[in-house]
């Protein structure tokens, strides 16, 4: 139910809560100054492209960047296989590191994947070399844990995912775990590259459409932190073979780096706040209407 009174909106209001698909039903205004509709047009465009492109979408906290992607989303779902995550969320560091991004990417993609049924492991372990390569190089190298062998009744997709389950919690909690996968993934970064296509290959196979990642959280990162992300090591965020949106610092846009940035990427999007007032001092009467509602 909306609101009606100031009271029912200091009660419903948390900008630092995305809204759930039933709330965005409810809740969602349409905003003339939004690059969403237009970004949209612009990805079912790009479809016929052999290139994946990857878009920064940038906005001030609170303007409504989560909402504006979940309803990107929903507008999405039936010409790509979507998948959202929250980087901070997930590892709950604001001094990222590309090594935690690309493993989150990894696990993320792995388990919508597997839990849609974009991801079809084999049943036996004997069915599939690849999936094999795949297992042990997880186990051995990124998560260091002991999951067992794979068999008939326990097959590798639920033994890996078992696994990514355990590793997620251990990283988020343990700072040592986490710089020891830093140590090993800075050297074994081909690596998980190009297990995380393989990964993405078999979902599109499988879905039968291309890959959208929707990356947030990367807004509220350490700005040296995304300077490091954004500019150092493009290339490595550019290598996954999906369709990417990150969001990205508002301090970084007015950085002297962001035209390089810019440069990089196929596109980028910002998300302008809703102005109350015009330059002037007057009351924009448009906005307050989209305000109240």
């Amino acid at each position: 139910m909306k609101a009606i009174n100031l009271d029912d909106v200091l009660i419903n209001f948390n900008h630092q809560i995305r809204l759930n698909p039933d709330q965005l039903k409810a809740w969602f205004v349409e905003r003339p100054s939004s690059p969403r509709s237009a970004l949209g047009r612009w990805l079912r465009a790009q479809k016929k492209q052999t290139t994946a492109q990857k878009i920064i979408f940038i906005g001030h906290r609170g303007s409504g960047k989560s909402t504006e992607l979940a309803k990107l989303a929903e507008e999405l779902q039936d010409e790509f296989l979507i998948v959202q995550l929250d980087v901070l969320e997930s590892t709950g560091r604001t001094d990222l590191a590309l090594e935690d991004l690309m493993l989150v990417l990894f696990t993320r993609v792995f388990r919508k994947g597997s839990d849609e049924g974009w991801i079809q492991p084999p049943l036996t372990a004997q069915l599939s070399d690849r999936w094999q390569q795949l297992y042990n190089w997880f186990t051995r190298v990124v998560a260091g844990l002991t999951l067992g062998a794979s068999s008939a009744e326990k097959t590798f997709g639920a033994s890996l995912k078992l696994g990514i389950v355990e590793l997620e919690a251990e990283v988020r909690q343990s700072a040592e775990a986490r710089e020891a996968i830093h140590r090993e993934l800075s050297f074994r970064m081909t690596e998980l590259l190009g297990h995380l296509n393989w990964v993405i290959e078999q979902a599109e196979n499988t879905g039968q459409k291309p890959l959208l990642i929707i990356i947030e959280g990367l807004d509220k990162v350490d700005l040296e932190a995304a300077r490091r992300i954004f500019l150092d090591r493009f290339a490595t965020l550019n290598a996954p073979q999906a369709y990417i949106i990150f969001t990205c610092p508002s301090a970084l846009r007015y950085s002297e780096d962001f035209e390089q940035i810019r440069q990089q990427f196929s596109r980028v999007e910002i998300l302008p706040n809703i102005p109350p007032k015009q330059r002037s001092g007057r009351l924009d009467k448009e906005d307050w209407k989209h305000c109240a509602r």
